[in-house]
């Protein structure tokens, strides 16, 4: 019957009438929601927040008060702290073992040093020795500086030393020409730190037969060189040093030999100025390394 009664009811006002149902609903709904407030989830996040702004706000008054201590904190906790078992220290303390590094230069030191003058000819000669036992040294230099005895200097001289062997005191002789009459009162040996190297095949000599021969002009040192290499040799210089009696050096004289095949000898006749006595002569043969 209701049906009935509506079935005559025009559609334009059934549609009007929806609208204002709707409308109430939405507006009892809206009405609802603000007398209840938010929902249940917004004030329990509204409430976190103002408690924890609280706390902070708390902290910060109390730091403010005499006699009050701030609130510690993981960072001031610092006696807890403990550093990780495999951390390395940052400082190596002393006494404690360090690792062992080969030396890469070697100092030389000069032995003896001397010269000896005919006119305006000077023949100097010194030995330098390598004070390292493990190590032959190479690349090292020399410069031999000539006074006067008002400390004028007259000449100089630089050449390199190609090797010296482990422990070993090598003589090395030179000449100049000072091109007058100027007297010699000092020389000076300059010396470069070389290169210090390992090889199992330096170069090894034997010197045999070594003789002075004293001459109206220029003496001579003979001797014999054998290679021990095991292997053939080039371009070596062979120094010929004269001592006096009292073991001090007083001239010297140098040759060189083109080639020295290995396990062979060879005769050498170098050309020595000395104008004392000489008591002794050593002869030393090395090696364009």
């Amino acid at each position: 019957m209701v049906r009935s009664h509506l079935n005559r009811i025009p559609p334009i006002w059934l549609f009007f009438g929806s609208l204002l149902l709707l409308s109430l609903v939405g507006q009892s709904v809206a009405n609802l929601i603000e007398d209840l407030g938010h929902p249940f989830w917004i004030r329990e996040q509204a409430n976190l927040e103002n408690e924890q702004t609280f706390v902070v706000e708390e902290a910060l008054a109390s730091s403010s008060l005499p006699g009050s201590k701030p609130l510690a904190t993981s960072e001031d906790n610092s006696a807890t702290f403990q550093p990780l078992s495999g951390a390395l220290p940052l400082i190596q303390l002393a006494g404690q073992s360090q690792p062992r590094l080969e030396p890469t230069t070697a100092l030389l030191t000069v032995i003896k040093r001397g010269f000896s003058q005919k006119q305006d000819w000077v023949a100097y000669a010194f030995t330098v020795n390598n004070p390292n036992p493990d190590f032959a040294v190479t690349n090292s230099e020399y410069r031999i500086e000539l006074y006067d005895k008002v400390g004028k200097l007259l000449s100089t001289e630089s050449e390199f030393i190609a090797l010296i062997l482990p422990d070993q005191n090598l003589g090395i002789a030179g000449s100049l020409n000072l091109n007058d009459e100027s007297r010699v009162s000092t020389i000076v040996v300059n010396l470069s730190d070389g290169d210090v190297i390992q090889d199992v095949d330096f170069p090894v000599f034997a010197v045999g037969r070594a003789n002075f021969h004293p001459g109206e002009y220029f003496s001579r040192s003979t001797g014999l060189i054998t290679n021990r290499s095991g292997r053939d040799l080039r371009d070596l210089k062979v120094s010929a040093i004269a001592y006096d009696e009292k073991g001090q050096i007083i001239g010297g004289g140098y040759t060189f030999v083109p080639y020295l095949l290995a396990g062979t000898s060879t005769r050498v006749d170098i050309n020595t100025l000395a104008t004392d006595t000489v008591s002794s002569i050593e002869l030393h043969p090395r090696a364009s390394y």
